[in-house]
């Protein structure tokens, strides 16, 4: 049988220049434009603490320290005067990183699908305010069963549960607790931006942000309780998203890693390669194997046994 030569069409000039498959990534047009931009879609490119402040340094005008933003969140009364604030933890993925399970929940089925179902599985149809009794180790279950009686049959207590399920549906609670649940997941943490009524203080909107876009970490060095997230979109003060402004979601915060706490881990983390190898498969190597092997092919009917004849 006859040897056939493959020919590979290059899909771009990154391939072209890197030989068949990219040197990091499978063909993607959404990373090379982000391996193309990376130099301007974010202001750290890096997770080292000392790469950070030698990027700041360059322009100091597009990044607060974490003495300015200790001094912004007293100033506004975020937090106590005697509080003192760190960022001392650091993400652990660089933005090729997010760049990789970005596409890979985009492009692979496997991985969108597993996401939605566990977003599906664990949040359910539709969230649900409840009212509940604390619980006491001296009360016995007769005496809790009577005051979560007493509680039931309040009205002024099933009037703020009632106010806040109009809350909820007024501000599409279910939607985006889904959404940040899903990016999430994928990056490894989310943000929902609360935005209140300036006259009632009530919420009125939800605003989902982009993962991608997310900063550092500023923690109370005492408690350790995250007091404001970065959002890399805004400059000086409107970058610093206070807590007591936003919902904030972390995945497997358990700080495996060392001084990455308040940051979360992504769960396409242990599958990106195989996402990868499977994007390669599919958009590139069959569809080069289906297009060198095709060839047409003819069949002939004979009316004869005789040999000669067929000949």
């Amino acid at each position: 049988m006859k040897d056939h030569e493959v020919i590979i069409e290059p899909l771009a000039d990154s391939e072209v220049n890197n030989g068949f498959i990219n040197t990091y990534l499978p063909p993607s047009r959404h990373l090379r434009a982000a391996q193309a931009a990376a130099a301007n879609t974010s202001v750290y490119t890096s997770t080292s603490k000392q790469a950070r402040q030698q990027q700041a340094a360059k322009d100091p005008t597009k990044k607060l320290t974490a003495s300015d933003v200790e001094i912004y969140l007293k100033r506004e009364g975020y937090i106590d005067q005697n509080a003192i604030i760190s960022d001392n933890f650091e993400d652990p993925y660089l933005d090729l990183d997010k760049w990789r399970f970005h596409d890979s929940y985009r492009r692979d089925s496997a991985c969108r699908r597993a996401v939605t179902i566990l977003a599906d599985f664990t949040l359910g149809q539709r969230t649900k305010n409840t009212l509940d009794v604390n619980a006491q180790e001296k009360a016995d279950e007769q005496q809790q069963q009577q005051m979560m009686e007493a509680i039931t049959n309040n009205p002024t207590y099933q009037a703020y549960v009632y106010q806040l399920d109009c809350l909820d549906k007024d501000v599409h609670l279910d939607h985006f607790l889904t959404a940040a649940f899903v990016q999430a997941k994928v990056f490894g943490r989310s943000m929902l931006l609360i935005q209140d009524d300036p006259m009632t203080d009530l919420p009125v909107a939800l605003k989902l942000v982009s993962s991608m876009r997310l900063g550092r970490v500023f923690i109370d060095e005492l408690t350790w309780k995250v007091v404001a997230v970065e959002y890399l979109d805004y400059e000086g003060e409107q970058a610093i998203i206070p807590a007591q402004n936003m919902i904030y979601f972390t995945n497997q915060d358990f700080a495996v890693s060392p001084n990455v706490y308040g940051f979360g881990y992504s769960d396409l983390e242990p599958v990106i390669d195989v996402a990868e190898i499977n994007r390669q498969l599919w958009s590139v190597a069959i569809k080069e194997i289906n297009k060198s092997e095709w060839a047409p092919y003819i069949i002939v009917k004979m009316v004869t046994k005789r040999r000669t004849q067929m000949q």
